[in-house]
């Protein structure tokens, strides 16, 4: 069936605020349906379908969708395949009218996802670009080069996409050294998926020394990247790279480091002129890669403001855990009494400048070797990094992490944070919790809801703020049943 043929509805329920989409059995395979932010504020979806594969190239269809799933616009992309492996998505970003899409091919001989490629969509039109890739630094198309089969060279190990607001994307490309497997470099490409510059290769002491790439934050004007030095596999140091976001320049390499404590970061932050470096410090003289005294060994939060083109830190702020006892039963190493180890989820500085973190707490006694997160917290800091107020929102206990994602609200007043377990306990329901921060009151304001599960593929997803997406996916003969592969419903988040 052509696929203009194909109807995609929305069906509207009157009184019960809720809309759902569904993607019909006769369409192409559906192999994803992402959300789409832009910065923090959500933007809408993506759906993509696996078509036909004629001669090596596999062909896809996708269709962008706004918050309320009314299509924005639809078209289609081919994928020029290296190997007989399955194409999977990987990440999807939206940035500035523009979507890039990254794919892989899961090799079965291997059995790892390897030969990443990239396309560009345009929103407004619903073009999209050549497959791309990245093979030793330098932009290629997949179809100038032929793997006989599972042995031959590949192509490359992987990458990965960060956005750059309003201009491209950043690019880390995978290396292998023995058998470890690193991010070696940066590199930014424009909108429209052509290479503009690499960072400039910072001299190591030996083969054996090398830097691995993760970036942190960006905007039009610098772009800020994380460096960990390593020998063989052993992390020697933490730096801080900032470079021209236009150019690529190198304007700041400086190490993280502090003379009294050992420092992680968590998240980093530009406002104005500054970059907010938030992590957690720890006592001195412990192995970064014997994780459990490192644990053992936290002492609190810190805060740097760091000027964003010198890269000189204007500022030091602390924040030790024995100062949050005046809210919860807390040790001086961030362990909550009958919650277990506070992890930090999602730090957001506001408008006035109050700074508001989400954290979950676990417990990694498990005789299982699987974590056990307990429960939520929130806490509200002012300007200057001192604790205000911290409270916990009584929450179910979970095998996994609960924290999905952070969100500023429609009309800026605040943020939103949720929680998920998609897990199912005896009853078989899963659980959403919201917690919102208001910056009129500086309150924390928290929303439930449980879904009951039965036997169907259902979990939550992202959606606009104060609503979230319950998708439903169907396979075999209960899709050819209902003729249906997928439901998505749009339900406004109420305590029920």
């Amino acid at each position: 069936m052509k696929h203009f043929f194909i109807l995609l509805f929305a069906i509207f329920f009157h009184g019960i605020n809720a809309q759902t989409y569904v993607v019909p059995k006769s369409t192409g395979e559906l192999i994803g349906f992402n959300s789409l932010w832009d910065k923090d504020k959500f933007f809408g979806y993506i759906e993509i379908h696996k078509d036909e594969l004629i001669d090596k190239t596999q062909k896809f269809s996708f269709i962008v969708l706004d918050p309320d799933f009314k299509k924005i616009s639809e078209g289609k992309f081919s994928l020029n395949k290296i190997t007989n492996g399955t194409p999977h998505i990987g990440r999807t970003l939206y940035n500035n009218g523009k979507i890039i899409i990254n794919l892989d091919e899961y090799n079965f001989g291997k059995g790892f996802y390897l030969n990443d490629t990239f396309v560009i969509l345009d929103v407004a039109t619903g073009s999209a670009t050549e497959s791309k890739t990245i093979q030793n630094n330098n932009i290629v198309n997949p179809k100038d080069f032929v793997l006989k089969n599972q042995d031959s060279p590949f192509l490359n190990y992987g990458f990965r996409i960060s956005r750059i607001p309003n201009s491209g994307f950043i690019i880390n490309e995978v290396e292998k050294k023995g058998s470890y497997g690193y991010y070696k470099n940066a590199i930014f490409i424009n909108l429209n998926g052509e290479k503009i510059w690499q960072n400039k290769e910072i001299a190591t002491e030996s083969k054996d020394h090398f830097y691995e790439y993760t970036p942190l934050v960006s905007d039009e004007k610098v772009t800020l990247l994380y460096l960990e030095y390593y020998k063989n596999k052993r992390s020697i140091s933490d730096n801080m790279l900032i470079l021209d976001t236009k150019t690529g320049e190198q304007l700041s390499f400086k190490p993280i480091e502090e003379n009294d404590y050992l420092l992680n970061y968590i998240e980093a932050k530009i406002v104005d002129d500054y970059i907010f470096l938030i992590g957690e410090y720890f006592k001195k003289n412990q192995d970064k890669n014997n994780k459990s005294p490192f644990i053992d060994n936290k002492l609190g939060l810190y805060r740097y403001k760091i000027n964003k083109t010198t890269g000189e830190i204007i500022s030091k702020n602390y924040l030790p855990f024995t100062e949050m006892s005046k809210f919860v039963d807390i040790n001086e190493n961030g362990r909550i009494k009958k919650e277990g180890i506070l992890l930090i989820r999602s730090f957001e500085i506001r408008p006035d400048g109050n700074n508001v973190i989400t954290a979950e707490t676990y417990r990694p006694e498990s005789i299982l070797a699987i974590n056990t997160y307990t429960e939520l917290f929130s806490i509200q800091l002012n300007g200057d990094f001192k604790l205000e107020k911290m409270q916990s929102h009584n929450v179910n206990n979970s095998a996994g992490s609960k924290y999905a994602y952070t969100q500023v609200l429609s009309d800026n007043s605040g943020i939103s944070s949720i929680f998920i377990t998609n897990e199912v306990n005896q009853e078989k329901m899963i659980f959403l919790n919201e917690i919102i921060y208001n910056d009129n009151d500086k309150s924390f304001v928290t929303r439930k809801m449980q879904i009951q599960k039965n036997d169907e593929d259902k979990y939550f997803m992202a959606a606009k703020p104060g609503y979230i997406v319950l998708k439903e996916q169907f396979y075999w003969g209960k899709a050819k049943k209902l003729n249906k592969q997928a439901e998505f419903t749009l339900k406004k988040i109420e305590t029920n």
